[in-house]
């Protein structure tokens, strides 16, 4: 029996051994490690250590994304349509690391003689050229854990490693980073507090992150050798042009509220990661230490309620538990609205949001795989289109995300917020308290109906997985 041959057998089979998905899934933690220093930190980063005004930090944050997101249909048509021997998605997974972790410390790292528009442009150049490695390696990424198996529940277990693995990434970035860039800071020109400020610890430390992220990348590679199911060239029909693909895919009637809710959802979520910092250093008083301790608390939330929201969403269906951790999110935050927060119920925040991004994240993604076998029964086509599916709910994702930043900068804009200063006027502060709890329920609210449309429910999974298998079996007829 060949490698390829047994490769296909376990893919029928639905079996995936362990230390594949965990191999796999390890590639989460280089996805997060640099997207999260990005979105918690690069807004601070522009405003308290470059001193970029609030707005042009905010257009910068949304422009790169919304580019990041034109390119990733691209990516996901290229990776579905790629004739390599060697695969359609681990060639772009190998290749394009090492220049996503050398754009990422580019984009933190201060060049002294820029200043003024040639500053802005370097940022906005660096932003785009970051994004773009990124697309090359996730988008392929992510595709490939969608066909490690034909079985709903292996996928969702897949995603449910690769969420811890994100969030022990999201732990190391949002708990990490403050106390690193001080601890790599010099002393002499950076003193005390301002050591925080200081743009050579800001580049080591993104060295660091970026060190990782191509060895995360690098070991999903290895791990999944072999596994990546056969293109089937023999039986495959084109599948168009890319216009034509997209539209086709676009036109899949079940993937419209998960859209909706993905875009919807996405904002309110942005701008809570995107003001977290501001409010808990403005409008808290927090310390270094408090903040990487709320920081480190909500990573360890989203770990340990990953198996759980994984192992319910294999009884219960996916949009049953992801609908039902969106609603207690939005009840939390209305409550944190009224009351607001002290030192010991900011905990019940991290709770809120870790619902959120690790249902999201588990399950959200995990509900793009059913779409895109959705689209193989109505093609009666053995090849999936995964990478064009993940790429359009991608692209949504990002839009979602850039504009969540966007307006984080305009309402900091718009409300007085002086990065220059400890102390901000009432109007800030309030400004800040809105931004964080009475706008993201609100979204998440409008999310939360977007999503009760989602006609993907636990029994009709069953039977997709049903009518997949006889497809598969056609074929080997």
């Amino acid at each position: 029996m060949t490698l390829v041959t047994e490769c296909a057998e376990n893919h029928e089979t639905g079996e995936v051994p362990f230390l594949v998905k965990l191999g796999y899934s390890f590639g989460t933690f280089g996805e997060s490690i640099a997207y999260n220093l990005f979105y918690v930190f690069f807004l601070i980063f522009l405003t308290v250590v470059v001193g970029l005004d609030p707005a042009v930090a905010g257009a910068i944050s949304l422009v790169a994304i919304l580019w990041d997101g034109v390119t990733d249909p691209l990516v996901g048509y290229l990776s579905d349509n790629s004739k390599s021997r060697a695969g359609r998605r681990r060639p772009f997974i190998i290749r394009f690391c090492a220049p996503l972790a050398a754009t990422l410390v580019l984009l933190f790292t201060t060049i002294p003689a820029l200043s003024g528009m040639a500053q802005v442009a370097y940022f906005l150049v660096m932003n785009i050229l970051f994004w773009t490695m990124f697309t090359l390696v996730d988008v392929p990424y992510i595709a490939l854990g969608g066909e490690l198996s034909d079985s709903g529940k292996e996928r969702t277990q897949i995603r449910t490693m690769a969420t811890m693995w994100n969030f022990v990434g999201f732990i190391l970035v949002a708990a990490g980073t403050v106390p690193l860039v001080t601890y790599f800071a010099d002393p002499v020109v950076f003193p005390g507090e301002a050591a925080f400020r200081d743009p050579s610890a800001w580049k080591t430390f993104a060295m660091l992150i970026g060190a990782l992220t191509f060895v995360s990348f690098a070991i999903a590679f290895w791990a999944t050798k072999g596994r990546e199911p056969v293109r089937h060239t023999e039986r495959k029909s084109e599948q168009g042009s890319f216009l034509a693909s997209y539209l086709s895919v676009m036109k899949i009637r079940e993937f419209h509220p998960l859209i909706a809710f993905c875009l919807i959802s996405q904002v309110g979520g942005y701008m809570l990661t995107a003001l977290a910092v501001h409010y808990f250093i403005y409008y808290m008083g927090a310390t270094e230490g408090q903040i990487s301790t709320i920081f480190l608390v909500y990573g360890v939330m989203v770990v340990a309620a990953s198996p759980i929201i994984g192992a319910l969403a294999n009884r219960f269906g996916k949009k049953a538990v992801l609908l039902a951790c969106n609603l207690i999110n939005v009840a939390l935050f209305f409550a944190f609205w009224k009351l607001g927060f002290t030192f010991t119920t900011i905990y019940f925040f991290d709770l809120g949001i870790a619902l959120y991004f690790g249902s999201f994240y588990i399950l959200g993604v995990a509900a793009t795989y059913d779409i895109a076998e959705v689209d193989r029964l109505a093609r009666r086509d053995h090849d999936s289109r995964q990478g064009i599916v993940f790429a359009l709910f991608s692209f949504v994702m990002k839009l979602g995300i850039g504009l969540g930043m966007f307006f984080s900068g305009i309402l900091l804009k718009t409300t007085g917020f002086d990065e220059s200063v400890l102390e901000q006027t009432p109007e800030a502060l309030s400004g800040l308290h809105i931004g964080l709890t009475l706008i993201p329920a609100l979204l998440f609210l409008a999310a939360s109906l977007a999503l009760w449309r989602y006609p993907i429910t636990r029994a009709r999974q069953v039977s997709i997985e049903a009518d997949i298998r006889l497809l598969e079996e056609s074929r080997a007829s």
